[in-house]
């Protein structure tokens, strides 16, 4: 039986939670969501219900997110476009592989400093998202 990924999502609009979020009901058996930031209460707790968190596990922000012990073996960037740098690079300094939703031209400006934590962020296209984060967990578990 191969390793469950577990995911933590930054960003609960349509695409961390309608799209990389799904994923856990599209393929339970390869991802499972254990923990979700979101400024906005209502889709926190609704984030909470839906994958069936405790509310230990879900927090307002990215950053409240990346000041706990490493949550899961991923970390989901989907909030505003100007957060993502820094929040990649947290993550990354955290010990999460990263999943970044776009803007990956400021991120390869900053390319030296995912060097040095000696990771890959990956450009994510909107089509075929599935395919695109069953190729990501397949090459983790390789």
């Amino acid at each position: 039986m191969k390793q469950i990924i577990t995911c933590a999502i930054a960003g609960l609009g349509n695409r961390g939670n309608d799209i990389y979020g799904n994923y856990q009901f599209v393929s339970p058996e390869e991802m499972k969501v254990t923990a979700v930031a979101e400024p906005q209460e209502e889709k926190r707790e609704a984030a909470r219900m839906r994958y069936g968190l405790p509310e230990n596990r879900c927090f307002s922000s990215a950053e409240e997110m990346l000041a706990q012990p490493k949550l899961a073996d991923v970390m989901v960037i989907a909030t505003q476009d100007r957060q993502h740098v820094e929040q990649a690079v947290n993550a990354i300094k955290k010990g999460y592989h990263v999943l970044c939703e776009n803007q990956s031209h400021r991120i390869r400006r900053n390319a030296g400093v995912f060097r040095r934590q000696r990771m890959n962020i990956r450009e994510l296209s909107q089509l075929g998202m599935y395919s695109v984060i069953r190729h990501f967990i397949q090459r983790l578990r390789n």
